[in-house]
């Protein structure tokens, strides 16, 4: 994938050791939910060092990389999100996602909001139940103690 910043022409390449790379520099578990975070954010430093990584040498540090975001952003129509568009639709066009989604699929899954209410209920379900076992648990010691005291 060439992304081009006035005149200046680099190349993407989304190969499975630099997305290794790129995965245990940010410990990522969910591709998917990785990119949408930071892009939704957008966190410039995940984006420079995408550029780092994914340019296999060609931008040789985050300062390079700050630099071609801002020769980037100073195209028409051209935005932080606009790069980070076409670095997703890379990973996803080269299969680093669930499945190789179509643009309306790409674009419909990067819109969607970033919380999972199911999940965020589900835990907060899990946290009750754990606090609930635990004081359970820690009034059936006090009882018991009660007990072995007032036998003596």
């Amino acid at each position: 994938m060439i992304i081009t910043a006035n005149g200046k022409e680099i190349e993407l390449r989304f190969k499975t050791r630099l997305m290794e790379r790129f995965e245990e520099r940010f410990g990522i578990k969910d591709y998917m939910k990785f990119w949408k975070e930071a892009a939704n954010g957008p966190s410039l430093k995940v984006l420079e060092i995408a550029l780092v990584t994914f340019s296999d040498g060609a931008i040789k540090d985050v300062s390079a990389a700050a630099d071609f975001i801002d020769e980037y952003t100073a195209q028409d129509g051209k935005t932080v999100y606009t790069l980070y568009g076409e670095i997703i639709q890379g990973i996803n066009d080269n299969g680093f996602f669930k499945g190789k989604l179509t643009a309306d699929e790409l674009k419909a899954e990067m819109e969607s909001p970033i919380l999972d209410m199911t999940e965020i209920v589900n835990k907060a379900l899990s946290d009750v139940s754990k606090e609930y076992v635990v004081g359970a648990g820690q009034n059936v010691s006090k009882q018991a103690a009660l007990q072995l005291t007032n036998r003596e």
